[in-house]
């Protein structure tokens, strides 16, 4: 059997806590990241549309999927930071969102499995921010790439497509 470390003044409640509290941030964290990637991924495809948008003469389209792809490319700078190509460029460029909840989400682990009221407060306050940020996702996903492949459909291009995963 495991018996409780006499050196750690963690109670069983304390424990359950510290587990609940740290596995729903880590759901959290899970889904913003598993969003990011999936938003890159299509705003890659969509820059490659826009190439043969502009190619094929499609301007109006073309201006539309550029719209699209400027309000990806914000929501992405805000979720993370992509510039940095060695380990000193932390110092020159501000990190993502995505960062600064890992950051939050670190300070709760420690030796002592149990969660200071700071921890809390900073993690609630990082999910109201999660949660505009992924009304954002949600609106650029489901109201405006389904607008604009509409758009492509009713011109005779095919839809910009984005593989059913997790919401």
């Amino acid at each position: 059997a495991i018996r409780n470390n006499p050196l750690i003044p963690t109670t069983a409640e304390e424990f359950a806590d510290y587990d609940r509290f740290m596995g729903q941030a880590e759901a959290t964290y899970t889904e913003m990241t598993v969003l990011t990637n999936q938003m890159h991924a299509l705003h890659g495809r969509l820059k490659a549309l826009e190439s043969n948008l502009e190619a094929s003469g499609q301007t109006a389209l073309k201006q539309q999927a550029g719209e699209l792809s400027k309000a990806m490319d914000a929501w992405d700078k805000t979720m993370v930071q992509r510039l940095s190509k060695a380990y000193d460029d932390v110092e020159n460029f501000v990190n993502g969102f995505t960062a600064e909840y890992l950051t939050a989400l670190n300070h709760g682990d420690s030796a002592i499995p149990r969660v200071n009221e700071g921890t809390r407060q900073k993690i609630a306050e990082l999910n109201g921010v999660w949660a505009r940020h992924k009304a954002t996702a949600r609106d650029i996903l489901d109201r405006q790439v389904a607008a604009l492949n509409q758009a492509l459909q009713q011109a005779g291009i095919g839809v910009l497509y984005l593989p059913a995963q997790g919401r």
